[in-house]
């Protein structure tokens, strides 16, 4: 289990401690010299103003086919250039900064001319002063230029991911940031492309032994033509969300689908139940609204199974963050393989029961007399219990799995001694 007194604490850090600043680029040539003469002129303000002592500049030109590897190489020795023919994605030219480049505190801005390095002093300021391991700014304060379309696409994915995770993120995407070299192992894996950056916001966001902290910074119309698709891009950061909170909070995201169809199927049966309760009947007509109900109510009940597992499952992986809501955990823990290998049988049982004249006259007669709702009523038991055998079959696995990961923990522990 990660303990938070693994992570180097305030701002009383090595006297030698050093800040390695990364540019992606691609095709910059415009603006490539203007943001690294501004990085070179950042560096007195971040060693005065932080427990930084040296700052390290790396430009890394993504496969850039202009004069962007020409220009950046024109600063040396001031400045490192990593430059390579293929591109290969923003992601994957950070994570090769990183990797070449070294230092104590990684830090990253894009090379369009939008962000101002002088925030990367009140950055890592707030980074070792709140003991967080990924400090960034915040572009969507007052006076950002930053797109209205890109602001409402930012917003919309912090609203999925605060509602996914116990912390919040405004800027999801910012492409400023500063990150302890110490965590890069607990952050990656990250993609390579664009989605990089809100890839990184959601793994903090969810996983129990990061933190991730913002400081406002402006935002300023970029240099040149952006390499951001609105949709393209847009979709694969949903995707990247939705990958994240699968990773981590599975059952948030299936159990609110789950929920959904549920209450749909109930709101969309409770008139025919009543019907049936008050008359006895169920008319001819009825059977498309009862065939809509099955479907609905079975998909929110296999979503819910598979939440229910999924999060089991991610505890073998992730240490579970402490829930606000325990009588809640008390019931999913109630909800193990063995109260569904009962309700497995009670629903085909129960369906049996409900079909034994149909089930008599088939035998005898090789016809069905019965009204038709029996017989959707014991399919629809049936299905359940195939629903409910399934998940205690996929629960008790889960359990052994469980166990053979914790014998072998202690197994290794007691070779440490």
């Amino acid at each position: 289990m990660y303990n938070d007194m693994s992570r180097p604490t305030g701002r009383a850090c090595d006297d030698a401690m050093v800040f390695s600043i990364i540019i992606p680029a691609l095709n910059e040539e415009a603006v490539i010299g203007q943001t690294i003469e501004r990085c070179l002129a950042a560096r007195r303000a971040i060693v005065e103003n932080t427990p930084v002592s040296q700052v390290k500049i790396t430009v890394v030109s993504d496969g850039s086919t202009d004069r962007t590897p020409e220009i950046a190489r024109a600063f040396a020795p001031d400045v490192t250039l990593i430059a390579y023919r293929k591109n290969r994605g923003y992601g994957a030219a950070i994570k090769i900064g990183f990797a070449r480049t070294g230092g104590d505190l990684l830090g990253f801005l894009d090379a369009d001319g939008t962000c101002d390095p002088l925030n990367f002093a009140p950055m890592i300021n707030k980074l070792l002063d709140e003991n967080a391991d990924i400090s960034m700014g915040n572009r969507l304060g007052p006076g950002s230029k930053m797109p209205p379309v890109r602001k409402v696409g930012n917003k919309i994915y912090a609203a999925i991911m605060s509602s996914m995770g116990a912390g919040r993120v405004t800027d999801t995407a910012s492409g400023m940031r500063v990150l302890r070299a110490a965590s890069l192992e607990r952050i990656y894996p990250l993609p390579d492309g664009l989605d990089f950056t809100p890839a990184m916001s959601c793994r903090a966001i969810l996983d129990n032994s990061l933190k991730i902290v913002e400081i406002p910074m402006s935002y300023e119309e970029r240099v040149g033509k952006s390499k951001l698709s609105v949709v393209k891009d847009g979709f694969r950061f949903l995707a990247t969300v939705l990958d994240a909170a699968l990773t981590y909070r599975a059952f948030r995201l299936l159990g609110a689908c789950a929920a959904a169809l549920m209450v749909l199927a109930l709101g969309y049966g409770a008139p025919l139940l009543v019907k049936y309760a008050t008359e006895r009947v169920v008319e001819e007509g009825m059977i498309y609204r009862i065939a809509f109900i099955v479907a609905v109510g079975v998909g929110g009940i296999t979503l819910f199974n598979v939440g229910l597992l999924s999060s089991r499952l991610i505890r073998l992986v992730h240490t579970p963050r402490p829930s606000a809501f325990k009588a809640l955990d008390s019931v999913f823990s109630a909800l193990n393989w063995k109260f569904m290998s009962v309700l497995s049988f009670a629903c085909v049982l129960s369906s049996l029961a409900i079909n034994r004249n149909a089930i008599a006259d088939y035998v005898t007669t090789g016809k069905v007399n019965v009204h038709w709702s029996a017989v959707v009523t014991g399919a629809f038991l049936v299905l359940l219990g195939f629903q409910f055998f399934a998940f205690a079959v996929m629960d008790r696995l889960i359990m052994l799995l469980h166990a053979k990961s914790a014998r072998r923990e202690t197994a290794e522990l007691d070779d440490e001694f």
